[in-house]
């Protein structure tokens, strides 16, 4: 079965590297069980964001297979830096810190 040129072995894949990289950002962060919905949700759909915007645009980097890996993992990283960010700025609010 093919989704949008994506196998379902390509799909699941991607699906568990990012899901891999949302919780090791959780690690790496901390919180509660909240903010590890939050990481890995924003990580996976950064991925594929980047993956089909990449894909669509036909820029290729770091292709494995059909998974444009390595726009995916920069749209990744892009947007877990700006979920850390704000939920930075979240603690220290509740924190009181300014």
């Amino acid at each position: 079965m093919i989704f949008l040129g994506l196998t379902i072995p390509a799909f699941l894949f991607g699906s568990l590297l990012s899901l891999f990289l949302g919780a090791l950002v959780h690690f790496w962060q901390g919180g509660n069980w909240k903010f590890l919905l939050l990481f890995i949700t924003a990580s996976w759909l950064g991925f594929w964001v980047g993956h089909f915007v990449a894909t669509a645009l036909g820029w290729r980097f770091l292709k494995i297979g059909p998974v444009n890996l390595g726009f995916g993992l920069i749209a990744d990283l892009l947007l877990l830096g700006a979920v850390i960010w704000f939920v930075k700025g979240e603690k220290s609010k509740e924190k009181g810190i300014n």
